[in-house]
């Protein structure tokens, strides 16, 4: 076969090898100026093949629609026999070199014949962390310490070596990592995320230790625009994303001491609204005076009373609070609180406290007193006589526009319930206090009660029953 160079300027001839960066192939015995050219193929994508290829070149197939131009004559597609067996052997120019810790050298080796077309070559390094690889020839001390690097041609698989011994340093032994605002996360710990308010500034301190350490530089960085660096000071910020998970990097030029990672979320910073009022109610008794010592309110053991708490406004960033009692005369279960004998009677504060120091805590003052149960009654008139309580059997007679004044005893006199009510049953009797007028009403004369109604439960009502009737009909 004839090979034609990338400029079309040079023919060789058949099966002569040569070091053009494209080849042409065309069938052998054909005369160059009349012959079709195709370009070698990569023999793994199919397209076409220049040198420092990874994969092996391979011939181009001829096809019928050639035969216009080239005759009866083909070439069988398959791998060129001059890329196998060019190449005779390689030589790395030094035996063995000492380099400083993290310097990058450039090894100098020789490929024999230096026209072969093949001159691909793989480096590799008996300890990845003393001496890296960066490229062909290209070397990096990582740390202290020898290793092999070993240079293999692609064509003929011909190796050399040489010895690297990378220098020792004065290593970092020790260091120490804070800030002036932030208590960071465990460095490195993927599990340990801190948040961090968006416009935290923080300014890091590393404090490196021998002193004199060959190597003691740093640089801090981060993973995304969440924070940014200038120096040492760190600047959380919203970036382009929004709040979210961000990186702060420390990272030694002593490549023996690992990165650290400090992992944070930054979020945004919550405006700080004031509680401005509270009002405190319960369901069963009305509140002395918060905070008042000389106002003390008794209430009865086994008071039991729902307190009720409303927060102005209610946007307010800090609405938490807590109830709780100055002793055992009062117990508290979530925001209801029983008055109990616990040690007798006597005093105890009720408390409200707020975690808001805008209200702080409120003291209601109480003094407990024991239940005496009333045990009976009396019920008198001053001039109607009643007739039987809850008998519906008895219904006395009244006349339209007597007025009657109802005189209640509840006994013993020191009862702790004696309060009493008197309503009716319809419009035809009014209740003003004591006082009773049976009057006409809304449908005239008819049947009406009267009831009282004891505050102690023990007293239960009174039903008194009566008809009343117009005296002039």
């Amino acid at each position: 076969m004839a090979i034609k160079d990338d400029g079309g300027l040079k023919i060789t001839e058949a099966n002569e090898k040569t070091t053009a960066t494209t080849y042409d192939i065309a069938p052998s015995g054909y005369d160059a100026s009349s012959t079709t050219y195709k370009p070698l193929l990569n023999s793994i994508s199919g397209l076409t093949w220049v040198p420092g290829d990874e994969d092996l070149p391979t011939l181009p197939s001829f096809d019928s629609a050639d035969l216009l131009v080239v005759g009866d004559a083909f070439v069988e597609s398959g791998v060129l026999s001059w890329q196998s067996g060019a190449v005779t052997g390689v030589d790395i120019v030094l035996e063995e070199v000492a380099i400083p810790y993290l310097d990058t050298v450039i090894l100098e080796y020789n490929i024999t014949p230096s026209s072969a077309p093949d001159l691909m070559t793989t480096w590799t390094s008996s300890d990845e962390t003393i001496v890296e690889i960066l490229g062909d020839g290209e070397i990096k001390g990582l740390n202290p310490g020898t290793a092999t690097v070993t240079v293999t041609t692609r064509d003929g698989g011909y190796i050399d070596t040489i010895l690297v011994t990378v220098e020792d340093y004065e290593q970092v032994t020790s260091y120490e990592v804070t800030t002036d605002t932030l208590v960071l996360p465990e460095a490195n710990n993927a599990d340990i995320r801190d948040e961090v308010t968006i416009g935290t500034v923080a300014t890091f301190t590393v404090t490196i230790l021998p002193e004199n350490a060959d190597y003691p530089g740093y640089t801090i960085t981060t993973s995304n625009s969440r924070a940014e660096v200038e120096g040492n000071t760190v600047t959380f910020v919203y970036g382009s994303t929004g709040p979210g998970n961000v990186s702060v990097y420390v990272t030694f030029e002593d490549s023996s001491v690992e990165t650290l990672n400090y992992r944070f979320k930054t979020v945004e910073s919550v405006q700080d609204i004031p509680i401005e009022s509270v009002t405190i109610t319960t369901d069963t008794i009305a509140l002395p005076e918060a905070n008042n010592a000389d106002i003390r309110d008794e209430v009865n053991i086994g008071t039991v009373a729902v307190f009720s708490v409303d927060i102005d406004p209610v946007s307010a960033s800090n609405q938490n609070y807590t109830i709780t009692t100055s002793n055992s005369r009062a117990e508290v279960d979530g925001h209801t609180v029983t008055f109990v004998l616990g040690s007798g009677a006597g005093s105890v504060s009720v408390y409200v406290t707020f975690e808001d120091p805008a209200i702080g805590e409120l003291n209601y003052r109480f003094t407990t007193v024991e239940v005496v149960d009333a045990t009976s009654y009396t019920v008198d008139t001053d001039g109607l006589v009643l007739p039987e309580p809850n008998n519906s059997d008895d219904r006395d007679t009244v006349d339209i526009d007597t007025v009657v004044t109802f005189s209640v005893l509840v006994l013993p006199e020191g009862a702790t319930y004696s309060g009493y009510t008197i309503t009716t049953s319809n419009s035809r009797a009014v209740v003003d206090g004591d006082t009773v007028t049976f009057v006409y009403g809304n449908t005239g004369p008819g049947s009406v009660s009267v009831y009282i109604t004891f505050d102690d439960p023990n007293l239960g009502e009174l039903n008194y029953r009566f008809t009343t009737v117009d005296p002039s009909a």
